[in-house]
């Protein structure tokens, strides 16, 4: 459902946890700068998920990147329960899972899973242990907690990666394309049991996505971005059921929302 500006507002008006606030990017090229964003703004809630969808190139894995205090915006302002990114993910703690897993070769899966806890702790105790089995267990590779990588599918890395970007129990999750390069088969398992551990552990997720099917069977809202440089085209609110599984994939409902969002796209 496109929301108007009258329902935009009153979003705006109520408590949220994450506020991006008239963002605007550039970066050198050559003698002169490309503006990659322009003038973004969008809040998000506690314990939601909002997925940003756009081609590539429009600048959505920057401003992700913005979100998480990587790079400064050029203009503009982020906060995170009126803190800066970089204060809050200190001093609380962002969760981040990219389009490649990226775990270390030569330790297990539960070794890698547990590193967040063994750099922040400098150790590792028995309830961190049970904690990281858990996750392992509700995202479906429960049995491969002593393999290495290299004997893992591209599906079971990708969920060892977002068991690693839980681990400290994050208030903010960032996913950057984590399923993108999946089949389809893996991919839409995938995210049925991130929707799963989502409403177990009632994260707030912020997902960047070119996958309209996937924006929309994992989110509250959606936003779509236009061509670079990036600018916030439509918001959509996504009124499926919290509990989502693979016959809302094949709903009046869901087809229809994924082509108003495809409308705004193209």
């Amino acid at each position: 459902m496109l929301l108007g500006s009258e329902q935009k507002l009153a979003a705006v008006n109520t408590d949220y946890f994450l506020d991006v606030d008239r963002v605007s990017h550039y970066y050198s090229r050559g003698f002169g700068f490309t503006q990659s964003l322009d003038d973004i703004s969008f809040n998000l809630r506690s314990g939601e998920i909002l997925s940003i969808v756009g081609s590539s190139g429009c600048g959505k894995s920057t401003l992700l990147r913005i979100v998480a205090g990587l790079i400064a915006p050029s203009e503009g302002k982020v906060s995170m329960e009126e803190q800066s990114p970089t204060r809050y993910r200190t001093e609380t703690g962002i969760g981040f899972a990219f389009q490649k897993p990226v775990l270390f070769p030569w330790k297990t899966v539960l070794e890698n899973i547990l590193l967040p806890v063994e750099i922040r702790s400098g150790k590792v105790d028995n309830i961190e242990r049970v904690r990281a089995l858990s996750l392992l267990e509700m995202l479906g590779i429960s049995g491969f907690e002593d393999s290495y990588p290299n004997q893992l599918s591209g599906g079971m890395l990708q969920r060892a990666a977002i068991a690693r970007a839980l681990m400290n129990q994050p208030n903010l999750l960032l996913l950057d394309e984590p399923f993108s390069a999946l089949d389809e088969i893996i991919r839409e398992n995938l995210w049925i049991d991130f929707s799963e551990v989502w409403r177990s552990q009632k994260l707030t997720v912020l997902l960047v996505t070119h996958s309209i099917r996937e924006a929309v069977f994992l989110s509250d809202r959606v936003l779509v971005m236009s061509p670079r440089p990036g600018q916030v085209k439509a918001e959509f609110a996504i009124p499926l059921p919290q509990e989502r599984t693979r016959a809302v994939t094949i709903s009046k409902e869901f087809v229809e929302l994924c082509e108003e969002v495809r409308g705004k796209l193209e």
